[in-house]
């Protein structure tokens, strides 16, 4: 048992807030996220930050993937789905090894770009050059480990029609699950407006690095404060805690 990570979680932080579900109008959300992380980032004890729905070591959502053209649901394959910032990958530590990181272009509700992990490559594209192939994703089969209840994303934007993305950056594969295992497919979509507008019950994260040894959380809080008083940061707490959370149940079973 344990986490093969492939990302760096030392001095790693997260604190996750949902301005929706404190009263706040969605035309407002995009700039309230905006001015908190640029505020964040000027802070002098973190070195990056970053915005994201999904973060590392945690239950995965699967979405259907197809070459475009192919129309035998039959031969449909699934990846884990993962909605992040730009400087996500940066702040993680996860490296980029071909192509690029999203950009502030990417961040647009009709943004085509994609990122994929090794597994994916290997798996779902034959080994070839990722960089440019277009692939077509399914958003509607959305659910979680046969050990739970299947869940479905009831968003808005998401429908049972398949769309077509284009690939711009490979990342290295990060351990998605309780146990080591092969590395699974993962696909990165960048955090668009629609996003912060109907957040999942995680609501978004604020992911950032700071410098060893300061209470960067309480520093984070309050910059959250100072910007609204209205929105109440939970889930605040260091990746290494997080991965403690996250693999308790197995350690208690075994």
């Amino acid at each position: 048992m344990g986490i093969q990570a492939g990302f760096n979680p030392r001095d790693l932080y997260l604190v996750s807030l949902d301005p929706i579900r404190d009263g706040y109008t969605r035309d407002r959300v995009a700039d309230f996220f905006d001015k908190l992380l640029d505020r964040i980032q000027k802070l002098p004890v973190v070195t990056s930050a970053s915005l994201t729905e999904t973060i590392p070591v945690s239950l995965p959502s699967l979405v259907t993937v197809a070459r475009p053209g192919q129309q035998d649901r039959q031969i449909l394959d699934s990846a884990i789905k993962h909605v992040v910032g730009k400087d996500y990958f940066v702040t993680t530590g996860i490296p980029i090894h071909l192509g690029r990181a999203f950009t502030r272009e990417d961040e647009s509700n009709d943004t085509t770009s994609v990122i994929v992990s090794e597994a994916f490559v290997h798996r779902l594209l034959n080994g070839e050059n990722p960089i440019g192939q277009r692939i077509e994703i399914g958003n509607a089969e959305i659910v979680m480990p046969k050990a739970l209840p299947d869940a479905f994303d009831y968003r808005a934007e998401v429908t049972t029609a398949r769309r077509t993305y284009e690939v711009v950056g490979v990342a290295g594969d990060v351990a998605e699950g309780l146990i080591v295992q092969k590395p699974r497919p993962a696909i990165y979509f960048p955090l668009r407006p629609s996003t912060y507008n109907r957040p999942s019950l995680e609501g978004v994260t604020v992911i950032f690095r700071s410098v060893p040894g300061t209470d960067v959380i309480s520093e984070v809080e309050r910059e959250a404060a100072a910007l609204e008083t209205s929105v109440t940061p939970f889930n605040a707490l260091s990746m290494r805690e997080h991965i403690d959370q996250f693999m308790s149940p197995l350690r208690a079973a075994a």
